[in-house]
């Protein structure tokens, strides 16, 4: 008795046969994690590291201090705490931010 197959196992079966088709997708595999293995290197560096003054970013407005403490930095997003005392001090320091870490920003909203 002769057992069915299906389109799944049809295809499994070819890319086994096939070594190239799983070197690509082992490459694939690596060039995904890469940024993942990076930011998780960060993070456990400053984890046992001393706390330095490198992501802390103090801005003078009139009579406000405001100071900006970056949680974390990665490839995909940024975390950043911003110590401001109103909504409209918190968005002018946000944009400030933005300008001396990525120069070139444009606002698109």
């Amino acid at each position: 008795m002769m057992e069915e197959s299906t389109t799944y196992d049809r295809i499994v079966q070819w890319a086994l046969n096939h070594p190239i088709i799983s070197i690509i997708v082992l490459i694939c595999t690596v060039l995904i994690a890469i940024s993942q293995v990076r930011d998780g290197i960060i993070l456990i560096y400053r984890f046992f590291c001393p706390k330095s003054n490198d992501g802390t970013l103090i801005i003078e407005y009139a009579d406000e201090t405001i100071k900006i403490e970056e949680k974390l930095i990665s490839q995909d997003f940024d975390i950043i705490k911003i110590h401001a005392t109103t909504h409209l001090l918190g968005m002018r320091a946000e944009r400030e931010w933005l300008m001396k870490k990525y120069p070139g920003y444009k606002n698109c909203m």
